[in-house]
């Protein structure tokens, strides 16, 4: 290639680079290892606020946000040791004018090659390639989602707070406290409206200097906030928002200004109860944002008020109703409390010892073992709950059960599944007819559940050892009623007995040949009678038994 050939491909060469350096989609400059800007396109320019010129006069030092420039010292410092070939990092420019902006910086070096004799000597630094992208608008994105994801954990801890709360000032607390985190005020409160009286009751979180009066102050509703305010977000039911006019109470005072306020009204359907108000000394301090979130927790205020006056309503008609059954159930309370006493206390002994065993002496059990007494903590867990359900069933002995339409097949695949693990460990085979319990019963489904429970547990322990028990469950609709059937291959029941193994406590059979308590079937009759149903079975000595729970499928 003649001088001329080469001259010729040097210069498209380097048109070909300016070309793609200045129409480059990011940032690209060449800087001096001093930090002066040698050579910047259009791109990063433009991206800074400066004109080319005006760049070219700065370093990089003199446009990186101070916070971030340590960090880039010690990347500068760590190429120009040769430790590093090149790094990437997330930083802040400032901007003509002095806005930082987000960008990923990726720098290289290059260095001079040295002449063949020079070749134990390092190359010597030259310049740092930088190539600069833009992350403004990502940067913004992840803000907005931490402050969406703040904002959901913080309304989350709103809720459960408010769940917590026992009494409308410790809803009003929980709420408000928790709201600071996302709403900066000095002052905030609820107002609660009591229309019949015409006054407003005030149950305060933060309070200051004039403010102070309103602390757990109850004051005429005109003397707190203009009648008209009121009379607008009653008809409008809509959210108020507003710059402060002082509350009539305050202005009275010459109370010092302040500078701006949200007033969220509070509705339980279409009427008005009261006020979230929240006010900051300064102007502008709260924008739509703030408006939003303090909506919905003056949203969740109001419904956990109404939740709680109807809860304190739903006590007072459980209170009138358990005083007059009170008499009638003197003497049940206190056979069921007798066998609540005596189960649970070795109940406790054994809880307590298991869980003394896995803290104390865990490291010298193996895995085995430590199952072993997880699953007693279990099995505790489970008496408990039937502990439990059969004090209520006691308690519900003269009382109303609410019934509702349930799929049988459901509730029949919640019992085996809570008896899943006793089934495999006794290889218990069962077999149910799905197509028949795809039904509707009318029932309540904790104690449909423990009926069905205690019959399939019944069913599988009295069987004849060294025989397999075998399980069978189906369904016949007929009449408006279903009849649930379960069988088993055990060993009986004579004719002259059937209808004692349905009372309490009565055993057939010693408890060392078949451990139980004698209550599981005397729960089945009365948790079905309670639902207004019948119960039976049909046995014969050594052939097995054919348990039968009858419900109605209509009210």
């Amino acid at each position: 290639m003649s001088a001329n050939e080469q001259t010729l491909a040097l210069q498209e060469s380097e048109e070909r680079f300016r070309a793609t350096f200045e129409q480059a989609a990011v940032g690209i400059a060449h800087v001096a290892t001093d930090g002066k800007w040698l050579m910047v396109n259009q791109k990063l320019y433009e991206l800074l606020g400066y004109t080319r010129e005006e760049l070219l006069e700065r370093t990089f030092q003199d446009i990186t946000y101070p916070e971030d420039l340590d960090t880039y010292m010690e990347y500068v410092r760590q190429m120009l040791a040769d430790e590093i070939q090149t790094y990437s990092m997330e930083k802040r420019y400032i901007r003509k004018g002095g806005s930082p902006i987000w960008i990923n910086l990726t720098v290289s070096l290059v260095r001079e090659t040295l002449l063949p004799g020079q070749a134990t000597q390092k190359d010597k630094p030259k310049y740092f390639i930088a190539v600069i992208e833009n992350i403004a608008g990502r940067k913004q994105a992840e803000e907005a989602l931490n402050r969406s994801s703040q904002r959901l954990e913080t309304l989350q801890q709103i809720d459960r707070a408010i769940l917590a709360a026992d009494s409308l000032p410790k809803i009003v607390h929980a709420a408000l406290s928790r709201i600071a985190r996302l709403v900066l005020a000095e002052q905030s409160f609820v107002v609660l409206f009591d229309f019949e009286n015409s006054i407003a009751r005030i149950i305060a979180e933060k309070l200051t200097g004039d403010w102070q009066v309103l602390e757990n102050a109850t004051m005429p509703l005109t003397d707190f906030i203009p009648t008209q305010v009121l009379e607008q977000n009653r008809e409008n039911a809509s959210v108020s928002n507003f710059y402060l006019d002082y509350p009539p109470i305050l202005q009275r005072q010459q109370a010092a200004e302040m500078g701006s306020y949200i007033c969220i009204p509070m509705f339980t359907k279409d009427n008005i109860i009261g006020e979230v108000i929240l006010a900051s000394d300064r102007r502008g301090a709260f924008n739509t944002e703030h408006l939003q979130i303090v909506s919905e927790v003056a949203n969740q205020i109001a419904i956990a008020m109404q939740q709680t006056q109807l809860r304190e309503q739903l006590e007072q008609r459980v209170a009138e109703r358990t005083a007059q059954l009170q008499e009638a159930n003197t003497e049940l309370e206190a056979f069921a409390y007798s066998i609540s006493h005596d189960l649970r206390a070795p109940l406790r002994n054994m809880q307590g010892f298991s869980q003394a065993l896995l803290e104390d002496y865990a490291e010298q059990m193996d895995s085995t073992a430590q199952e072993y007494a997880h699953r007693i903590i279990r099995a505790g867990e489970r008496m408990e709950t039937l502990i439990e359900e059969l004090l209520a069933y006691s308690r519900l002995s003269r009382a109303e059960i609410q019934l509702d339409p349930l799929n049988l097949a459901s509730i029949v695949a919640d019992a085996l599944a809570q008896v899943d693990e006793y089934f495999r460990e006794r290889q218990v085979k069962i077999k149910v007819d799905k197509p028949l319990l795809q039904v509707q019963v009318l029932a309540q489904r904790s104690i449909l559940i423990q009926v069905i429970i205690n019959l399939l547990t019944n069913a599988a322990k009295f069987i004849t050892s060294g025989v397999q028990p075998q399980l069978r469950v189906w369904a016949e609709h007929s009449h408006e009623v279903i009849r649930l059937w379960v069988e088993d291959n055990g060993i009986g029941i004579a004719v002259e007995k059937q209808e004692r193994i349905f009372a309490v406590f009565e055993r057939l059979h010693g408890i060392e040949t078949y451990p139980g308590t004698g209550i599981g079937l005397a729960i089945v009759r009365k948790g079905v009678e309670h639902m207004g149903g019948r119960v039976g079975v049909e046995s014969e000595v050594s052939k097995g038994s054919r348990f039968w729970i009858e419900l109605s499928t209509k009210r």
